[in-house]
């Protein structure tokens, strides 16, 4: 079988090619002048070329990435979380075509503990299981979800269930068991929007963890 030629260089059709003016070659019956030596790539270069600016990554602070997302991080802000090891914020996370109005999440970032717990939540809920890698992730993406997602629209997920410290002598909210109920109602999301909660907490939580860990924060006012 005949293998049928690739029209142009390179396989491009000729019809395809990004238009370059070529300065005329010289001919010895009209004595035009020929390009100079390397003018002929210079013009190549440049019909392929594309401007820096317009490929530019745009390396946004911390303060300012929260901001795009619509959360305002105040000195405040700071101190709640330096005092608490936990920040919440309401984030837009979409549209009711409805009710013609914005839908907002209201999102916590997790203490040391939590983290702890939510690790436990996932390994118990693996370990009768034979489960992959990949199995493995989507479970801990789930059980991140239902640890850090407070409410939808100001409307609580579930009441946080309190417990009895008894070192403490003060009563603490038991986010283990909370987390648990929270998952179940969670799983009647969709998975669309579940998924854009978790990426909106990633962002939220590791810009705010930059802030915490820069003493030199912009924002902040230093004597």
């Amino acid at each position: 079988m005949k293998v049928p030629q690739a029209q142009g260089s390179f396989g491009i059709p000729d019809h395809m090619k990004p238009e370059v003016v070529f300065a005329k070659k010289p001919r010895e019956d009209d004595g035009q002048p020929g390009p100079r030596p390397g003018e002929v790539q210079e013009m190549i270069d440049e019909g392929f070329s594309v401007k820096k600016e317009e490929t530019a990554v745009v390396d946004l602070g911390p303060v300012a990435a929260l901001s795009k997302l619509g959360i305002e991080f105040t000195p405040e802000d700071y101190m709640i979380n330096f005092r608490k090891g936990s920040l919440e914020k309401r984030i837009k996370i979409g549209f009711d075509p409805v009710e013609r109005k914005p839908i907002f999440a209201t999102i916590r970032t997790l203490t040391p503990s939590e983290y702890d717990s939510l690790d436990e939540s996932v390994a118990e809920e693996i370990s009768p299981l034979t489960v992959t890698n990949n199995g493995i992730e989507n479970r801990r993406s789930a059980w991140t979800v239902a640890y850090a997602l407070v409410a939808i629209n100001d409307r609580l997920i579930v009441k946080p269930i309190t417990k009895e410290d008894p070192e403490l002598k003060l009563t603490t909210v038991d986010w283990k068991a909370t987390a648990k109920i929270r998952k179940k109602a969670i799983n009647d999301l969709s998975t669309h929007i579940v998924n854009k909660i978790l990426d909106l907490y990633r962002q939220f939580d590791f810009n705010v963890r930059l802030i915490m860990t820069d003493p030199e924060s912009s924002f902040l006012e230093k004597p």
